[in-house]
């Protein structure tokens, strides 16, 4: 099974995108793009429900535990990188001064996982193609900081396990854009790997 998980929570949304009005978090986005991921993956996947990320942790174990064969879980993040300049030099954070500067895709592995690396690059070789510039196969360090250790998500679920970064928040038009076709690349990836753990 692929257990397709949102990065984030209601009360802890993530990254946030907002111009004019118009404001999105990572966990709404995160939502949509995990429906569709979900939905295209048909009967091979099974959407965690939303919650903090330990019950979402527990969620995927007991799943792992209940059912056959060896398993995949993912959970869709949207990266978030934006600096103050202050362009006026008034020590003062004035509009336009928060400068968005990340693009582009990665996925995330477990750092001792062998499995979990190949899987990584085999998903972000894909997504790359589309989601550019490929900042590639990463370990998935806490805040990707060693000395913090790795992420929970992929330290603590009992499968091979990934955390998949389309894009940066910011480029909400690249992510709109590019949802339908993302997606059915991380759909395709994800299955291709099961199947091969599975056969």
């Amino acid at each position: 099974m692929i257990l397709v998980s949102v990065g984030h929570h209601k009360d802890k949304q993530g990254a946030t995108y907002e111009n004019n009005g118009y404001v999105v978090t990572e966990y709404l986005l995160a939502n949509k793009w995990v429906d569709l991921v979900t939905q295209l993956l048909k009967g091979h996947a099974m959407r965690v429900p939303n919650g903090t990320l330990n019950n979402k942790v527990k969620f995927i174990n007991r799943a792992c535990k209940s059912l056959k064969g060896e398993h995949i879980a993912v959970e869709l993040h949207f990266n978030s990188f934006k600096k103050w300049k202050d362009l006026n030099g008034n020590g003062v954070v004035d509009a336009g001064e928060i400068i968005a500067l990340g693009q582009g895709s990665e996925t995330l592995y477990y750092p001792s996982s062998k499995k979990g690396e190949q899987a990584a690059v085999k998903v972000q070789e894909a997504l790359g193609s589309l989601m550019k510039p490929n900042r590639g196969a990463k370990q998935g360090w806490y805040q990707m900081n060693p000395d913090k250790g790795a992420d929970f998500f992929l330290e603590y679920t009992d499968c091979v396990s990934l955390i998949v970064e389309p894009e940066f928040i910011d480029n909400i038009e690249i992510i709109n854009n590019n949802m339908s076709a993302a997606c059915h690349i991380i759909a395709t990836e994800l299955l291709e790997l099961h199947n091969n753990y599975n056969n």
